[in-house]
């Protein structure tokens, strides 16, 4: 028997930044960054995800705080239905900051290794989350997710699996903004997907260490 439905990974064009849309066989969607809010590029974005026909995304992950990465994001809370978010372990050092809810703001600090993020862009994707009242985690390499689908007796597994970061979630830091960008992969009917951020050497390194025989 067939699978049912296929895997689809559009990579959308939103001028300098990134926005992919993931279609799963299991009928989940998932968005992976939303370009960086400039009124054409949203457009393009919002075009594209209403073409698709899509009203909600079950996983938005946010690779990391670069404005070409989250500055459409509070767009997309506004426009569809969020269920589950996907974040980068950086602190929010804006202004506002404070008015996020306990516990929700975190990140290690420049003292402990990390980069804080003073942007009016992430502060606003942060607090659109606490309006959407949705799910949040800050992703590790232990935020997998497995859809199992069937197709007459046989079993089909599709994965998308974050590989880094490697560190336990609260002590992930990098000194490089783009460093937080997970490497991702998606598999699915024997074949891989590697997805990669903006990831640059740090992650690159820990990545190469932590999986030295490429066995992921």
């Amino acid at each position: 028997g067939n699978v049912e439905r296929d895997l689809k990974v559009h990579f959308v064009d939103v001028g300098q930044g990134d926005a992919i849309v993931i279609q799963f066989p299991n009928n989940a969607n998932m968005l992976i960054d939303a370009g960086d809010g400039k009124k054409e590029n949203n457009a393009k974005l919002i075009n594209y995800i209403d073409k698709l026909n899509i009203k909600r995304f079950d996983y938005l992950l946010a690779t990391h705080t670069d404005r070409d990465h989250i500055g459409g994001m509070v767009e997309i809370f506004d426009k569809y239905e969020i269920v589950n978010v996907f974040r980068p372990h950086v602190l929010s050092t804006h202004k506002s900051a404070s008015s996020l809810p306990e516990n929700f703001n975190q990140g290690c600090t420049t003292k402990q290794g990390g980069i804080e993020c003073a942007t009016a862009t992430y502060y606003n994707f942060l607090n659109a989350i606490v309006k959407e009242n949705c799910k949040s985690e800050f992703f590790n390499m232990n935020s997998d997710l497995v859809f199992e689908l069937s197709a007459g007796d046989k079993k089909y597994e599709c994965k998308f699996d974050f590989l880094t970061p490697t560190a336990t979630v609260n002590q992930i830091a990098y000194k490089n903004a783009n460093d937080y960008s997970s490497i991702v992969s998606l598999e699915y009917l024997n074949r891989r997907f590697i997805l990669t951020g903006d990831a640059e050497k740090e992650a690159e390194n820990e990545f190469i260490n932590y999986y030295p025989d490429g066995e992921f």
